[in-house]
């Protein structure tokens, strides 16, 4: 489901001015729009170490499938139930082909794998921003996790509610204006869908 069925989605920041005639702030606006990552990567995997700008952690529970080989590490042989997600992060910036810029709350936003995730590494501990997903175990299987690294530069579409929050001119060879804008998780959830192919800017 699209997190704004009922608004108009501009698919280009750049349709979307700061300001008005009259100087009236413009209002938010619903987008779909190819940005990347510009921030740097400024959180740590509690399991693995590996930095990111984003990390999405899913828990799930592996449990053996009827008839299959119990205690076996084949996919085939057990059923993966997710225990859900969390987002881990700060305030990241992402930025279009036009040069416009978002800002969001990491932790408040949904993010969608280009491809589902499959199996999971068995849970040797469990650092703190997990254990209130453990409280949603059978106990009947295997605590395992899954990670999703997003880092400085990954492309990723932006499907949210942004405010205008100013223009500046930049200089150079090409004079231009470009926008800043911040995502409004309180009108409408903000999500991140990840794209494997590098963005074409």
């Amino acid at each position: 489901m699209e997190p704004f069925p009922e608004k108009k989605v501009w698919s280009r920041l750049a349709s979307a001015s700061a300001v008005r005639p009259g100087g009236e702030r413009a209002e938010p606006v619903a987008v779909s729009t190819l940005t990347s990552i510009v921030s740097p990567a400024t959180v740590a995997s509690p399991f693995t170490g590996i930095r990111a700008c984003i990390l999405v952690i899913e828990l799930v529970e592996r449990m053996a499938l009827a008839g299959g080989h119990r205690g076996a590490d084949d996919l085939a042989d057990h059923v993966y139930a997710s225990l859900g997600f969390i987002v881990l992060g700060d305030i990241a910036t992402l930025r279009d082909q036009d040069g416009d810029e978002i800002t969001i709350v990491v932790p408040r936003v949904r993010v969608e794998p280009a491809v589902r995730a499959r199996g999971g590494t068995p849970l040797v501990r469990a650092p703190a921003e997990v254990v209130p997903l453990l409280r949603r175990a059978t106990g009947r299987g295997v605590v395992c996790y899954r990670e999703l690294t997003l880092g400085t530069g990954d492309a990723v579409r932006l499907k949210a509610v942004v405010e205008p929050t100013s223009r500046v001119a930049s200089d150079g060879y090409r004079s231009s204006t470009r926008g800043t804008y911040v995502a409004r998780d309180d009108l409408a959830p903000v999500v991140l869908e990840e794209v494997l192919e590098a963005p074409p800017w």
